[in-house]
């Protein structure tokens, strides 16, 4: 009897690059993702925004305040020379008190606009490094999502990715206690040993899907994409992909 892997993935990262978008396009088109989490900065946002848009995958928001630079004109407390603080500073900044709520709001409301204008139904928030998860952030934005038709927060609660295990369970006891979450568990480069270990883990991840950063290729120098995880992305789609097609 042949396996059903319906749905099983959360891809982060749409608009990154091009190869990401393709990668993210090859999981949903084989029905394996549940949701795809966009970045309104981004610069690729709209390579292949016509093939998701027909797809039927959730649609979040990939909140950035630590990579890129900001779609709104004037947020002087979140950036350093036109870009994005990095995450370590954001971090620093944020909570010593120096980054300002109303400079978080409106660029996270400057980032919704741009999905819904690209025609994507946007109900759900993550964020780039998890920041919408920080208490600084999570505090200046509450008050709006309702309003911006925002309903459940992405979060990870998977005890094998410790640090993200650990911000959830604070966020859920002494900040969002009454928002609805939408969890995931991390698909880790140990998960990718053998076809059986994956398989291990979708079946430890149970009915939350699988966060997954694929690429299906390296573009990475002519995009200009930065992030660590790099390289790592095309291994782990190439991964994926050879593993659930056996």
């Amino acid at each position: 009897m042949t396996r059903s892997f319906h749905k099983i993935f959360a891809a982060d990262d749409w608009g990154f690059s091009p190869a990401i978008n393709e990668g993210i396009l090859h999981l949903a088109e084989r029905g394996w993702l549940r949701s795809v989490s966009c970045a309104g900065n981004a610069p690729y946002l709209q390579h292949g925004i016509e093939r998701l848009r027909t797809l039927d995958v959730t649609v979040s928001l990939h909140l950035c305040f630590t990579y890129g630079s900001p779609l709104s004109t004037s947020v002087p407390s979140l950036v350093r020379g036109g870009k994005f603080l990095s995450h370590r500073h954001f971090m620093l900044k944020g909570m010593t008190g120096r980054i300002a709520s109303e400079d978080l709001v409106r660029e996270f409301t400057a980032q919704l606009a741009t999905l819904r204008a690209q025609d994507l139904q946007v109900e759900m928030l993550d964020g780039h490094h998890h920041v919408h998860l920080l208490p600084f952030v999570a505090h200046a934005l509450t008050p709006h999502l309702e309003s911006q038709g925002i309903r459940r927060l992405r979060a990870l609660r998977d005890p094998a990715h410790i640090f993200s295990y650990a911000q959830t369970v604070f966020f859920q006891n002494f900040i969002g206690k009454n928002r609805e979450m939408a969890f995931c568990h991390y698909l880790r480069p140990a998960d990718l040993r053998s076809r059986a270990t994956l398989i291990d883990k979708i079946d430890r991840a149970g009915e939350r899907p699988l966060l997954v950063h694929p690429a299906s290729y390296n573009d990475f120098s002519e995009s200009e994409m930065t992030d660590g995880l790099r390289g790592a992305r095309v291994h782990e789609f190439q991964q994926v992909v050879t593993f659930l097609n056996e």
